[in-house]
Parts: C-alpha cells; structure tokens; sequence
C-alpha cells in the first residue's frame, strides 16, 4: 500500500523535463557519485540538471534508495542561486517541499528547500540587480524579453519594484510602461496592486487602477468600485477606476455609462462579513502565513506584511467593511460591522492575555462616544457572528453609556443585545453580559433575570479544565480517547452517535475540543461537521477527525470546506495525540483564559453576588442557586469574604450552618471566622434560629474560649442575636467584674 501511494505522490515529475540532456556543468565534481544500489537509469546524469531530472524519476520508479544518492550529489555541486531558482521556476516550489518531506531523503532535501528559499530571499532583496532587469525593459527587444522573464520570476515582488521605480525621483520610468509590463505578470500582480490602490498616493493609486483594469477578475472587480464611486474619492482616480470597470464589466473601458454601483455597498459588506467570520481566508504561503500588501510612504514604496490567515482576515474584513460605509451614505449596518471589526482588532492587537486599550484613538473610546444605540447593534451583530472580541468590548462600552431602560426597548423586533449576549454559547460573553446588567441595576424583572445568577454561580466554581467531547460509536475507542484527553487536561465527555454528541456540545458552554470518529454514525461524519458549523453554539469549537493513518484524503474536502477542522491519526499515546492537535487548538480565538484571568473573574463573580446581597436585589436575582457553590468557596482566602456575605442573605438552615462551621473553623483564617460571625448574626436576627440545639452549643463554647478581641467580639453578638430572656441578661450582667475604684 505505502508503495503505490508513494508513486501516485510522484507521478507529477512525469510531465517535467526528464531529458538527461547536457545543462550545466558540474562545480564540484566532474565524475558522477560512487555508485551504491544499481540505478535503473539507462546511464549515469553528470550534470546538476541531469541530477535533479534523476532524482524525481527514480521517486517515481520507487527508488528512493537510488534518489538520495543523486540527490547528495546535486547538492555538493553547490549549484548557484540562479540555477535554483531556474529549477525553482520550471517545477514549482511544491516539489521542492514534497522532496523535504520525503523521509528517505532527508536531511539532504531539507536543506536543497533552505538553499532555494535563501536563494529566492536574496534575488528579491538585492535592489541592484531588480533595477538592472526594470532598466533592460527600456533596451533592446532581446533585453525587454530577458528582462521580463526575470521579473515574472519574482511574481508579486516585480510589482513592489516597478511601482517603487514610477515614483523614484532619480531614475523614474514611464507610468506607461510599468502598467504594461505589471499586465505581463498576470494574476500574481493582484495583490500587491490592490494594496497599492488602497494606500498608495494618487499617482500610485491611479496606475494601479488601470492595471487592475487589464489584469480583470472578480478581486480587482470588488478593489475598484469604492475608489471609483467614493464621495472621497480624487476625480481622476475616480474616472480611472470606472474605465477599469467598465473593462472588466463590458470588455470596453469607453463604455463607464454602463458601470453602475448600486447594491455593490451590500457585496462589499458581504465580503467583509466572509472574511471577519474567516469563512473566507486568502491563501498561506508555505511559511503559513498571508503577504498583504500596504505603502509605505517613509520607504516610498510598497511593502509586503506576512501575517497569520486569521489576522489577515481581519485586515482584509475591515478594508471591505470601510469602502462598503464609503458607498452606503449614512445605513447603519456597514457602521455597525465596520465598528465590529475594529472592536475585535484592538483585542487581537493587545492579545487576549492583556486587557483592551481604552483611551483617545482606540475603537473602546469611539463606540463609548457613538452612544448606546450603536453598542447595542454591534453587540447584536458579534453575537450573531461568533465573534467574541467585539461582542465582549461592546458590551463592556454597554456597561458604560448604556442603561436599565434599554432593556424595556426592543430593536427591529429583537430584545436587546445584552439579553442575547447572556444567552450565548461563550461563557466569556455571558460573564460579560451578566456584568453589564448588574452595572445598569435594574429595578423590575426582564426575560431570562435568573441566568445572572446562575453565570456568576458558574464563574465562581471557576472550573480550569475544559471538557471534550468525543464522537465514537466503538464505546472502547471513544474510551481510550477520552483517557488521553483527561491526560491533555481536559474533562472527557463520551458520546456514540453525532447527534447526541452535537447535543452535548450545544449545551455545554465548556467545551473546548471536539473529536469524532471517521465512521461516526447517526449522523455520520459529514452531517455531525456540517451541524457542528452551522450552529452559532458550537461554531467556534474546533473539530479533530480521527482515523486510520492514511485516510486523511477521505475527509480532505471537510477540511477545506469549514474552519477549525483537522484529521488526527489513531494513536498508542497521549502525546502524540498532543503533538497533532497542537496546529488545530492553536487556531482557536479566544484562547483559554490565563490563571489571572480566571481568579479575577471569580473575584469580581464573588463580588458580584455580594453586591446583590447588600444592595437587597434579592427579590430580582435570586441568591439561592449560588447556595452550593457560595458555600464551597467560603474558606478561599481570595473570595470568600464576598461569598460569606453572600452566603448570609440566603433564608436557608444550610446557609446558617455553613456560616457557623466557618466561624467556629479552627483552620480557617481569622479574618474570615470573624466575618462569618458577623454574617451568622445577621442572618439569626433575619431569619431566626435555623441550627440544632448542638450547634448552638458548640457556639457558646468558642464564644467562651476565644482569646482574639475582635473574633470574641464577633461570637459574642452571634449570642446577642438570640435574644437571651431576661434571667440570662441578669446573670450575665452580674457576672461582670466590679470596679474597684473610680476613674481618675
């Protein structure tokens, strides 16, 4: 099996040039390697291109054996930068990258794949010879032709250099001829044009526009219509962009009568929408990471970022969202995803690590100044799309100029966006949500007043593992599975159909990580990934396939299809288990809250609680589904005094037993004992004597031998609330020691 799989993953070298014809002469050596295996070649390649061709058809003749040792040869005869990249060019840099992958021929193939990326960073860093190919453009025909075909190498980084060379004061080419010569590059011009046209200076963003015109295609298209309609918009790159348009659109760029923009304000808000849920992605490179293009106007020239798909998502998401405002005059709904984005930058500038920026400049300041209304909106719209950065500020800018009337409003028939928010998936965003209703201190009951307590209750248990769910209908497999995530620190959940699993997803805010089984059933796998995606609850939750090693290709479209997918191989162990979702969990935003994160959440959950209890919001926010875990977290010397209080505002005889265990604790810390004695008395006086005649008893007894003046003092007024008779009060006077002598 490994065998013919092995030969189908070479069969592209047939279409190559396998001729073993003379190219260029060895460097290092003038005789072909020693011979090790018999070769199955009709005779010896001598040449560094005879060696390369020998080296991807003994691959797909299935000798590896034979492939490494020409493969070492073609390495020690150094061959230079330009020839790599020759070979770079006529067969691609994806089989260099198959050629480092394979086993069998490495290390060697790891470092010909180093050799030809240093080789191709080199060739785009040297400024002297790019200017020496743009100068050839101008020369001969023979020139022009060679100075083409170089530059077409460099793809997207020919764009960068000629558009640099438009504006070079000292050594300027015709605008004309860059245009030409960037229409020669075909698609792999786009990109950077698109952010020269979107940064650029006028002159920059003009040429750009007619280029895109010559080049066409649905990108250029979309980069086109707000420079070409924008209120903003310079009246010649406006008409430049309409003739492009019209190019595009018509096949004639005479025609820009026919180039209407309406409902494009909504294609652009829709692309925009796409990218900020990351259900549309540009393409990673093999390094991982995506190559935007921006001018740099101290460089004067376009420069390349490479970033994160995830990042470059949000970049491109908000160039959309903002040329969608540009043509949407004043609708709301470009203002509110435009406002989303931003929200959701900052966080992801800061890290979710670090709290949001807030201040003059930041996107926190901007909605705090837009006003309630439009917090409101763009906490409704990132709940809606899963994003919980923005739904997270905005309701943090809610706490702030939002009020208890906005719950009593509905807006365009929906109830308002922090109700929503409270009943999210995230338990981030339902802390968050719970948080900002008790900053506006509603007075009268709303939908759902119950789940505030019942969030603060969770976030105070503050549980550190997150669960996994695993999908399988074999029990013993989904068993072992479940070991090895107990080992990765999360908290296993077997399920043995996709339904059922899905459930268990949905309606457990907790989950972190879901694993299902090749042959998952009712549904199947399909159904289970599809349903998995298609629910804002579990949208967000990534997705690890497991099978058979080498069945990955039978579940490659899910992959490609829906975000936070990937395929684990069956494994003997945890860690290695570990090492392949490693790539998958490292995608998930946000990540797990940090320790710091978690104990101020629990602090200001404890607090929370306790502010119902003093503030007599009891009758709104009923504390008694908080009773248990109140009770658990009382001795924590990081939140139990608030749980305390909290604790004595519940009517139950399990509350007031709890609050005297804690005072009359000898482990506990003084500090707590003393403030459970006071809360113990408070609630005797509240809600009357709720303890066995015991208890009681063994309350006097460390009433009397207390030594510490304010816990005594504490203990003492627990035996006041209860009310001695008038014989107790008597005898206890009395025993009260005389005074000897008066006061001096």
């Amino acid at each position: 099996m490994r065998r013919s799989v092995r030969r189908h993953c070479w069969t592209f070298a047939a279409g190559t040039s396998l001729l073993l014809a003379p190219a260029v002469a060895l460097q290092a050596q003038d005789q072909p390697p020693a011979l090790g295996a018999p070769s199955p070649l009709p005779s010896e390649p001598k040449t560094p291109q005879q060696l390369f061709d020998a080296v991807l058809l003994t691959l797909q003749l299935n000798r590896p054996d034979v492939a490494r040792r020409y493969l070492e040869a073609f390495v020690a005869s150094a061959p230079g930068d330009d020839f790599l990249l020759d070979l770079r060019n006529k067969y691609g840099t994806a089989t260099f990258m198959q050629l480092a992958r394979t086993k069998e021929l490495q290390p060697a193939s790891q470092d010909l794949l180093d050799r030809v990326r240093q080789a191709a960073t080199a060739r785009m860093a040297d400024v002297t010879v790019i200017d020496g190919l743009i100068d050839k453009l101008s020369g001969s025909a023979r020139d022009r032709d060679q100075g083409l075909l170089e530059l077409k190498h460099l793809r997207e980084y020919a764009v960068a250099h000629l558009l640099r060379r438009v504006t070079d004061e000292q050594r300027p080419i015709p605008v004309d001829l860059a245009i030409a010569t960037i229409a020669q590059l075909g698609d792999d011009a786009v990109t950077p044009l698109i952010g020269a046209l979107r940064s650029g200076p006028d002159q920059i963003r003009g040429l750009a526009a007619d280029a895109l015109g010559s080049l066409g295609g649905k990108d250029a298209e979309l980069a086109l219509w707000s420079p070409a309609f924008a209120p903003e918009s310079p009246e010649d790159l406006r008409q430049q962009s309409r003739r492009s348009l019209a190019k595009i659109l018509t096949g004639d760029a005479t025609r820009v009568e026919s180039v209407n923009p309406f409902g494009i304000a909504d294609r652009l808000r829709k692309e925009a929408e796409a990218y900020f849920t990351h259900h549309k992605t540009p393409k990673a490179g093999e390094d991982g990471l995506v190559g935007l293009w921006s001018w740099d106007p101290a460089q004067k020239q376009l420069v390349e970022t490479r970033t994160e798909p995830a990042k470059a998502d949000l970049f491109i998401a908000e160039q959309f969202a903002r040329e969608s405002l540009e043509l949407s005059g004043d609708r709301r709904e470009p203002q509110v995803l435009l406002m989303a984005i931003l929200l959701a930058r900052d966080v992801e500038a800061a890290g979710w690590a670090n709290s949001p920026p807030e201040g003059p400049g930041t996107a926190h300041n901007l909605l705090l100044a837009a006003g309630p209304e439009l917090a409101d909106e763009v906490v409704h719209l990132s709940v809606q799309l899963n994003q919980p950065g923005a739904a997270l500020q905005g309701l943090r800018v809610l706490g702030q100029n939002g009020s208890r009337k906005q719950l009593d409003a509905n807006v365009n028939g929906r109830p308002p966006a922090v109700l929503e928010a409270l009943n999210s998936s995230s338990p981030r965003i339902q802390f968050a949500a719970a948080e900002t209703l008790l900053q506006w201190d509603p007075v009268t009951p709303f939908p759902n007043s119950r789940l505030v307590v019942a969030i603060l209750a969770r976030t105070l248990a503050g549980d550190s593992r997150p669960d996994g769910v695993v999908i399988d209908p074999n029990n013993r497999r989904g068993t072992l599975v479940g070991d090895y995530l107990n080992t990765l620190g999360f908290d296993p959940r077997i399920t043995s159909t996709g339904r059922d699993g899905f459930q268990r997803v949905a309606a457990d805010g907790d989950v972190a990580l879901t694993v299902v089984h090749l042959n998952a059933i009712r549904w199947d796998l399909s159904q289970t990934v599809a349903n998995l995606r298609a629910d804002s609850r579990t949208a967000s939750v990534p997705v690890a396939i497991y099978g058979p090693v080498g069945m990955q290709d039978k579940v490659k479209h899910l992959i490609h299809e829906y975000p936070l997918v990937s395929y684990v191989e069956e494994s003997n162990n945890a860690i290695d288990m570990m090492k392949q979702l490693r790539p998958l969990l490292a995608q998930v935003s946000p990540p797990r809250l940090t320790d710091p994160q978690r104990l101020a959440q629990r602090k200001a959950a404890a607090s929370w609680l306790e502010q119902i209890a003093v503030g007599q919001r009891t009758n709104l926010f009923d504390l008694a589904p908080a009773e248990t875990v109140l009770a658990d977290n009382v001795n924590d010397p990081d939140v139990g005094r608030s749980c305390i209080v909290a604790l004595g505002a519940i009517s139950t005889p399990a509350a007031q037993q709890r609050l005297l265990d804690t005072a009359v604790g000898d482990s506990i810390a003084p500090e707590l004992r003393i403030a459970a004695s006071r809360q113990l008395a408070f609630h005797i006086q509240r809600f009357g004597l709720l303890v066995s005649n015991d208890d009681l008893a063994r309350l006097r007894e460390h009433a009397a031998a207390e030594t510490d003046p304010v816990a005594s003092t504490a203990l003492t007024a627990v035996m006041g609330s209860l009310k001695p008779d008038a014989k107790t009060a008597r005898e206890m006077i009395l025993s009260y020691p005389a005074s000897t002598a008066p006061l001096k």
